[in-house]
């Protein structure tokens, strides 16, 4: 079981990594994952340009794409950071939540420290039950590229904090409609 955690987790920071890297190919460059498009336009001198906004409280708000490991299981969660500090979510290929709630913030705007923590309730037979986790990290801001990779934890009552699994947020323009997504 172990084994299986350390290549998920491998998987995902690979996956992370991969995002990051700058696109070299020529002409119009779609980088793709199960959920998100990103599209960079050809400049005049030939060169690739990813447009974007300069990093700030107002420009975090917005849609990314969630991918998370714990244990042995991955997931991909569309998340709309809302103006307010409150969160929606979106299309996922992982358990889909009877209800949730959540709320992001940065707690340091001078290192881009950042918190999302989310309460989803889930419905197993009879029993409804809810999971908690807070997801840290700092944003890392390429231009139009941004994302937040760090570790998922756990609030044990008993222990503290449990760190979980990983995670990396990675921004996306909008939700894609289902067929896009499908894709």
């Amino acid at each position: 079981m172990m084994l299986t955690r350390v290549t998920s987790l491998l998987a995902l920071a690979a996956a992370c990594a991969s995002a990051l890297s700058p696109l070299r190919a020529p002409g119009l460059a779609r980088a793709r994952s199960a959920f998100s498009v990103r599209v960079t336009r050809k400049t005049e001198d030939h060169t690739i340009k990813e447009e974007g906004e300069p990093l700030t409280l107002e420009t975090v708000a917005g849609y990314w794409e969630l991918q998370e490991a714990e244990d042995d299981m991955t997931a991909h969660t569309l998340v709309h950071l809302l103006p307010g500090g409150g969160v929606d979510l979106g299309k996922t290929d992982g358990p889909v939540p009877e209800d949730f709630v959540g709320a992001w913030r940065v707690l340091d705007e001078s290192t881009w420290d950042f918190e999302l923590t989310l309460k989803r309730t889930f419905a197993d037979g009879r029993f409804p039950y809810n999971v908690e986790r807070t997801y840290s990290g700092f944003i890392e801001d390429g231009g139009s590229l941004r994302t937040v990779e760090g570790k998922i934890t756990i609030d044990d009552q008993a222990r503290g904090p449990i760190e979980a699994g990983y995670f990396c947020l990675t921004n996306v323009q909008d939700f894609p409609d289902d067929e896009e997504a499908a894709e």
